[in-house]
């Protein structure tokens, strides 16, 4: 068992220069400190028209049943009719300007959009300034913030719109005015943990015989072909548990893997 722990470890540090698969939406609004703000030139604020609500349909990425961001598991709404809550608002520019949101769109600071965690995407709510007044109707098309004492991430633009940009964060009220059909499709989650992404197929089918010469269940080999070439990825599953799911991150870390990763599906 210790030489084929070994061999994994080895072999991880072996595969270090292998590119990275593309970075989680859900996790992009993390950044280091200072870095984010408004754009360098901002647009005339006045200038930009609210989008106008309509049910669109919804999108095929950045609505799983479940998904899971620092620990905590979320469940994307069915429905967002009749949605309304209130709570602290805050914002993300130019950071993010240009990356990808949760349903794959790329992020427009100077458009009117938002961040929710667990509305069908895309939403339209009315987002209302609870200390000056002001309100804003946004296109919700990405998922955050994921801390606790915020309900709804803005885009530059409307944050502009709403007069917070230098207050940061706000209290607001968000109604939703349009969204999606009601999702009547069976909510089954899988859950899927990644042990490892690598650029060589050899090596990641030599990661997965050592795995399950280790006693690890359920492990495979996924190729895929990205923007960065092709990328084999080291996984185990399906679980239908979150509860199995984490017992197989937690296996995968005893043998030597810093970062597993879960995937919902």
């Amino acid at each position: 068992m210790r030489a084929v722990v070994g061999l994994i470890i080895v072999t991880l540090a072996a595969c270090s220069s292998a590119p990275p698969p593309r970075p989680d939406p859900r996790d992009q609004h993390e950044v280091p400190a200072g870095t984010d703000g408004p754009p360098d030139d901002p647009t005339i604020v006045e200038a930009i028209v609210e989008p106008k609500p309509r049910a669109e349909s919804r999108s095929k990425h950045g609505n799983p049943p479940a998904y899971r961001v620092r620990g905590k598991v979320y469940h994307p709404l069915a429905d967002g009719t009749g949605y309304k809550e209130r709570g602290n608002a805050s914002w993300y520019g130019k950071a993010f300007h240009g990356r990808l949101t949760s349903n794959r769109e790329a992020y427009d600071m100077h458009a009117l959009s938002a961040a929710h965690r667990t509305l069908p995407l895309p939403s339209y709510v009315r987002v209302t300034h609870l200390g000056n007044g002001r309100s804003v109707i946004v296109r919700v098309n990405d998922r955050g913030p994921f801390h606790d004492q915020r309900i709804i991430d803005l885009s530059w633009a409307a944050a502009a719109k709403l007069d917070m940009v230098k207050q940061g964060v706000a209290p607001v009220e968000v109604e939703v005015v349009a969204s999606p059909p009601a999702d009547d499709r069976p909510q089954s989650v899988s859950y899927i943990v990644q042990a490892g992404a690598f650029s060589g197929k050899q090596r990641a089918d030599e990661i997965a015989e050592s795995l399950k010469s280790s006693g690890v269940d359920e492990v495979y080999v996924e190729s895929a072909d990205t923007a960065a070439g092709d990328l084999h990825r080291v996984r185990v599953g399906p679980w239908h548990s979150l509860t199995d799911a984490d017992q197989s991150i937690d296996q995968l870390k005893r043998l030597g893997f810093d970062s597993p990763r879960l995937i919902v599906e």
